[in-house]
């Protein structure tokens, strides 16, 4: 009779610690559930800039690489700007070219319906 009460007592005892003890890995980031789903900030703030994805960014082998690399990239970016601004510009003379078409476009439907009013 002393060992079945020693066994529910041992048990009563460790039930609350072992589920305690899986209850504080998995809070504490212990255990991994879930796959390889990427961390996702719901209410991340503001001025925080987002995570970046590394998958695209290619492996080096040295740091002379790496330099080249990014010289190759800032010049990619200094070219891409340089066609945004010449985009940007071509943009704005055509916008103009409408602005003064339109305007020509008025004056001939004014000079047609004073000549079909006649």
């Amino acid at each position: 009779m002393l060992q079945p009460t020693v066994l529910h007592r041992t048990v009563a005892l460790l039930g609350p610690a072992v589920l305690s003890a899986a209850l504080l890995a998995g809070t504490s980031g212990c255990l991994k559930i879930g796959g390889n789903e990427p961390l996702v900030r719901v209410n991340a703030p503001r001025n925080e800039p987002a995570p970046m994805d590394t998958s695209r960014v290619p492996l080096i082998s040295s740091v002379e690489e790496g330099r080249q690399r990014l010289a190759e990239a800032y010049a990619r970016i200094d070219y891409l700007e340089r066609e945004l601004a010449s985009t940007q510009r071509d943009k704005e003379k055509l916008r103009a070219d409408l602005k003064t078409a339109k305007k020509e476009r008025d004056v001939y439907k004014d000079r047609l319906e004073k000549l079909r009013g006649d």
